[in-house]
């Protein structure tokens, strides 16, 4: 699994531009073969920085989804950066749930309090 993160900083007068243009994108790229999740997201900063990110299938299929033409509204998005945007590419070999939390949790006697309780 593949995960791509873009975040970046827009000028006050390109923030609501920017969100439009990456919001116009989460369909489609929703609708591309191997892409799991797409969204866009306002952290809760003086900035208002927005968060836009990818989960594919595999490396190819975000491989294709970078050489394609509507990877190019994302490159526009970025020039409206007022910084540089920081965009990432993470490949993830293993993934866990809740049962991770469940096992380290509730792993002991559940009658018996947790270790950072005491």
């Amino acid at each position: 699994m593949m995960i791509s993160l873009l975040r970046l900083t827009a000028s006050s007068e390109k923030h609501e531009a920017v969100l439009r243009i990456l919001q116009s994108i989460v369909p489609a790229t929703l609708a591309k073969p191997g892409c799991l999740n797409c969204g866009v997201y306002e952290e809760y900063d003086a900035e208002h920085t927005i968060l836009y990110s990818e989960q594919w299938y595999s490396e190819e299929d975000l491989y294709k989804h970078i050489q394609s033409n509507q990877f190019l509204r994302i490159l526009s998005a970025m020039d409206f950066a007022k910084d540089p945007p920081q965009i990432s590419f993470h490949e993830i070999s293993n993934t866990k749930h809740l049962e991770l939390v469940e096992n380290l949790r509730y792993r002991n006697d559940l009658s018996s309090p947790s270790e950072d309780l005491i």
